[in-house]
């Protein structure tokens, strides 16, 4: 036998506590209404729940970033931030300045180094003049020496044509003569040896070498103090500025990130190694942005074992898993950059 169990609602649906009520069938709706909202309520968030589950069993679906293949400039040494020339999204011309850093210690052994040698350049020129002008002096007084001589001799001979001077003084004053002579020779040699020899010292002495060795340390310095001034290795665009002024870097610090112009954006997707078959080389796949727009790409080359995932993929507290990573290259017109971000995270359908 069906029993049928009817509220008072559906016996009378015009009356509510004994009062007549005009808009009574209008409230039946209601209550259906209230009905079908309550169940989607609850099956709402199973069918969510059920379509998450069963997803990765239906498609083989890796997490992934994008990449420009970019490359991460480093402070060469320990140095402050002066001056950062570009910005994220900038774009710029190879030998163009990307950041100039500043090294207060490597200034100042500049400076000291350029003293030491402008004075020991000094004291060495001064050294050399102070040598020559006494070799300079001593020729000066054999050539005066020699033309008091001369003038003797020129009165000892008209004495001599007269008469007036025995053999033994005039031969005395030739012998001073020609021994005069031969002082001014002497002091002329002297002089060019002298000036040979400071040369010499001015070349390969103590005090070039001590020179020389200063020298070189300071171009050492000066190309060490280049280096400061970072400029651009390629035609590209600025990724990421890590450095910003006045920052103090230590040695090997990642200062600013850029990528080339003419690189080829690509997906590096992370797969697990139970799908390895479908990471074959020009194996088709797409990518999925976060926007929800897609985009259809290929396996471009050989796939290897990750060594280490991406910070943007990985969760706290889950260790290191092994995955493949599978490099992809995109086959259609790629979006802005602004829609396509180094370092996004994005989807890859297998």
């Amino acid at each position: 036998m069906k029993v049928k169990f009817q509220m008072n609602k559906q016996k009378s649906p015009q009356s509510e506590r004994g009062m007549k009520v005009a808009y009574g069938e209008a409230k039946r709706t209601g209550y259906r209404f209230r009905w079908f909202a309550l169940l989607g309520l609850i099956l709402l968030p199973v069918i969510f729940v059920a379509y998450y589950i069963v997803k990765p069993q239906v498609f083989t679906i890796a997490s992934g970033v994008v990449s420009y293949e970019p490359i991460s400039i480093k402070s060469p040494r320990e140095s402050v931030v002066e001056s950062v020339y570009f910005e994220v999204g900038d774009t710029f011309s190879k030998g163009e300045f990307l950041v100039q850093l500043q090294n207060s210690v490597l200034e100042d052994e500049i400076e000291y180094l350029e003293q030491q040698i402008r004075a020991l350049k000094a004291y060495s020129q001064q050294r050399a003049d102070n040598f020559v002008d006494l070799y300079l002096s001593a020729q000066r007084d054999a050539n005066k020496n020699l033309q008091e001589i001369e003038k003797i001799k020129r009165e000892f001979e008209a004495f001599n044509k007269e008469g007036l001077v025995s053999t033994g003084d005039y031969a005395a004053i030739l012998n001073n003569y020609y021994a005069a002579q031969e002082r001014k020779s002497k002091a002329a040699l002297d002089l060019a040896l002298a000036r040979q020899n400071e040369a010499d010292e001015q070349y390969v002495g103590s005090l070039a070498n001590i020179t020389r060795q200063l020298e070189l340390e300071l171009n050492g310095k000066r190309s060490q103090k280049r280096e400061l001034l970072i400029s651009a290795p390629f035609d590209g665009h600025v990724i990421d500025v890590l450095g910003q002024r006045g920052e103090r870097l230590q040695s090997q610090t990642d200062i600013i990130t850029v990528a080339e112009s003419s690189a080829r954006v690509r997906v590096v997707a992370y797969l697990d190694p139970k799908h390895s078959d479908k990471a074959l080389l020009a194996r088709k796949v797409t990518v999925r942005l976060p926007n929800g727009s897609r985009l259809n790409a290929h396996v471009s080359s050989p796939t290897e074992l990750a060594s280490k995932l991406p910070i943007q993929l990985s969760r706290p507290f889950e260790g290191q898993k092994a995955l493949l990573e599978v490099l992809l290259t995109i086959d259609e017109p790629l979006p802005s950059r602004e829609e396509l971000i180094e370092g996004m995270p994005v989807e890859v359908y297998f």
